[in-house]
């Protein structure tokens, strides 16, 4: 096979600022407001021209989660990471394959990063960024949707070259034969997340039509998976997981299933084995336990990889399955986790798209070899439309991922910020994935705890629209005032 050449001509960078409709606590951040990121990359090949986009939010505390820093600072790197990335691909080298392109610019990227002090994962989001976008334009030059591109292999994914266990072995061997068009919603319950109505007495909650607490959202979405997240305090922990626990008894439908997010709460092994110790001899949390899949990232990633993990998890009373997020930060964090005992990772787009088809790999590989399974589980980093969300359904669902932690959907109200203009478009091409709420505004649609989209299937990568970065602000004229 002929493999298509291609060369990066433009990249653009715009910033739209969103608001959440409530808090969301995860880990040591409080999320309300934010600036969300819009990148184009327009591509050529034997004189053609298409561009593609991406989206995420520059969100504080996760990439780097340092108490030190203050928001603005936070953003400030993030921003600075993403135009890194921009200048390597517009300096990157003449006409090659999509995969060759990608990879000099990832590896480039984590070379300027560690001569400045940028974290490894943070850098691997500004190189992520770059991909998708590239994926998208690439598709579009094509004329084919992501799916059929990965399968062919017109990129010239190398697995080999990224894992050097699965030379020879091509993307279509390892993938599901098609992407599903339905995926599970797994809710997630933030740390000041409101479990009944009676908790909306107290504190500012939306009044926008939207269920808000735990209790309405089950009611109204019908959804049975439910990601937990915890923090720091084991009392404060243990006492809100006994609530949770007892909501989902009397509320959740029967075989509801449950994850619990560490967000690297625990600075030590002693911390979380103490933490985990308490929490088994809960008396209130014995059923629950029954319910419980993995426990997600427990360990601040400045310990969650050291050679003494594995004799520490297997110190711990009713050990649950153990999976790293946050530490799998580049292209081969997930065999050191492996080695220390932990039984998969994350895909997140924010991550990487070909990491996650290689991750994939790897861990079919070894499983065969094992004789066991291991956990390969799409989390979510509060996408939204129309582009970061559509985008992420797109590549988990060509994974093979049909169970999603999703909480875009939850945190804000659709597309209400974004410029009235994208509502039609949004609604006419992707009417199985939004519906109008009472204002126009497009809304995910849960319906029995699913999400259908297979219109995400059927161009570029997800958004199955062109998108105008003329809408929003180029990155050089963005400040953070309006977020202090």
């Amino acid at each position: 096979m002929n493999l298509p050449k291609i060369k990066i001509r433009e990249t653009l960078v715009c910033i739209h600022p969103v608001e959440t409709r409530m808090p969301f606590r995860f880990g040591i951040a409080d999320m309300r407001r934010m600036p969300h990121l819009i990148l184009r990359v327009t591509l050529e090949r034997d004189g053609r021209q298409a561009a593609g986009v991406s989206a995420d939010h520059l969100l504080p505390k996760w990439f780097t989660k340092n108490p030190a820093t203050t928001y603005q600072d936070d953003i400030r790197e993030m921003r600075d990471v993403v135009a890194e990335a921009c200048r390597i691909a517009e300096e990157a080298s003449g006409e090659t394959t999509l995969f060759a392109l990608w990879w000099e610019i990832y590896h480039e990227q984590q070379r300027r990063a560690k001569a400045r002090g940028w974290p490894p994962l943070l850098a691997s989001f500004g190189a992520s960024l770059i991909e998708r976008a590239l994926l998208d334009a690439f598709c579009r030059l094509e004329g084919k949707p992501f799916s059929v591109v990965l399968r062919e292999n017109s990129a010239g994914i190398d697995l080999g070259r990224i894992y050097p266990e699965l030379a020879g072995c091509a993307p279509a061997g390892i993938l599901p034969r098609e992407p599903a068009s339905r995926v599970i919603v797994r809710h997630t319950v933030g740390l000041s997340d409101a479990l009944t109505d009676d908790d909306l007495r107290h504190g500012e909650w939306p009044a926008d039509g939207l269920p808000v607490s735990l209790h309405a959202c089950i009611l109204r979405y019908g959804i049975s998976r439910f990601k937990i997240k915890i923090g720091d305090d084991t009392g404060k922990n243990i006492e809100r997981l006994t609530s949770i626990a007892a909501l989902l008894e009397r509320d959740a439908p029967a075989g509801y299933q449950c994850t619990l997010d560490g967000n690297e709460s625990c600075r030590s092994m002693e911390a979380f084995r103490d933490f985990w110790d308490q929490l088994s001899r809960t008396k209130e949390l014995e059923r629950w336990f029954d319910h419980l899949l993995f426990v997600e990232q427990p360990l601040h990633r400045d310990v969650a990889l050291r050679t003494d993990v594995r004799a520490a998890f297997d110190g711990c009373s009713r050990i649950p399955r153990m999976i790293i997020d946050e530490s799998d930060a580049t292209i081969d964090t997930l065999p050191q986790a492996l080695a220390c005992g932990y039984e998969g990772t994350t895909h997140k787009n924010c991550k990487g798209v070909f990491k996650s088809v290689a991750n994939l790999g790897l861990l079919a590989h070894r499983a065969r070899a094992a004789g066991a399974a291991f956990i390969f589980s799409g989390e979510d980093l509060t996408n939204i439309g129309p582009v970061a969300l559509l985008q992420d359904l797109c590549v988990a669902q060509n994974l093979g991922l049909t169970d999603l932690e999703r909480n875009g959907h939850h945190y804000f109200r659709g597309l209400s910020n974004f410029p009235q203009s994208l509502r039609t478009p949004l609604l006419k091409n992707h009417a199985d994935l939004y519906q109008e709420l009472d204002d126009g505004c497009p809304a995910v649609r849960i319906v029995n705890g699913e999400i259908s989209c297979a219109s995400v299937h059927r161009q570029g990568l997800g958004t199955a629209f062109d998108l105008d970065a003329g809408l929003f602000a180029p990155l050089q004229t963005w400040t953070n005032r309006s977020l202090s």
